[in-house]
Formats: C-alpha cells, sequence, structure tokens
C-alpha cells in the first residue's frame, strides 16, 4: 500500500495535480450565488503585472477575469451582475509569480469546463444576467 500523502497547511499549494472540473454535476445550494455590483478599481495586480484582466466586485470576496470580453475595454462603474456556481479553489500562499500565473490559468480551464456541463450551461440565458436595476453606471460609487 503506498504512503499517505502528508496534510498540507491550509494556506500552502498542494502538489499534487487538480481536478478538471469543480463542484457537482448539478448545481446544489447554496449554488447558484446571484451577485451584483459595480466594476471597482483594484489592486492593479490582474493585468499590470499577471497579465490576467479582472474585474473586481465591491464585498463579493471574488475577481473574474481571463474573459476576452474585459481586455476590450474600461467597465469601471458599470454594473456586472454574476451567478456564482461553484467553488473552484481557495486562496494560496504563493511564494513566486510563476505559480499564482499558473493556478489562475487553471481556474479558468476548470471553470470553463465546469460551466460546459448542461446544467451550468443553461444558466447563461438566465435573465438576471442581463437584468440591472439602478441604472447601468455607477461610477460615483467606484470612484
Amino acid at each position: 500500500m503506498p504512503p499517505s500523502p502528508q496534510p498540507q497547511p491550509h494556506n500552502t499549494r498542494p502538489s499534487r495535480p487538480r481536478s478538471p472540473l469543480a463542484g457537482p454535476a448539478t448545481p446544489a445550494p447554496p449554488f447558484p450565488i446571484s451577485l451584483s455590483g459595480p466594476v471597482i478599481k483594484g489592486f492593479g495586480r490582474g493585468s499590470r503585472e499577471l497579465g490576467i484582466p479582472t474585474a473586481n466586485i465591491p464585498l463579493a470576496g471574488l475577481s473574474v477575469g481571463g474573459q476576452s470580453e474585459l481586455e476590450s475595454g474600461d467597465f469601471y462603474g458599470a454594473r456586472m451582475n454574476l451567478l456564482v456556481c461553484g467553488f473552484v479553489r481557495p486562496e494560496y500562499d504563493y511564494v513566486d509569480k510563476a505559480g499564482l500565473i499558473e493556478d489562475i490559468r487553471a481556474d479558468m480551464a476548470v471553470a470553463r469546463r465546469s460551466l460546459e456541463r448542461q446544467a451550468y450551461a443553461g444558466l447563461r440565458g438566465d435573465a438576471y444576467l442581463v437584468q440591472f436595476e439602478g441604472g447601468e453606471h455607477e461610477a460615483e460609487v467606484a470612484t
């Protein structure tokens, strides 16, 4: 019998291969979670330092990034509606930028594959994603 892997501290990046999918085949409570807010300026690390554009929503505790739509314009102040469909991975402490970039790119691939599953793909047409209350832009909140 092979030796059991040693437990890793919660914030250390694991060395084992990652699963190609996140979450169950069908969204399970509490997902999907509806979030909405203005896109605000973050620390600027996503695009500038990592080469991965992100959109930051206040109080959401997450960054949305990597999509070509984010590369093409300035969205500060625009309202973004999101359906959070699951959990991809916890946050880790990184010793180098290369490991972080590798994990973010892996996160994007895992999210894409996971959202291609039938039960998740149907959420793309959810009316919540395109209906906005309180106006299309909230520049005064984002600045």
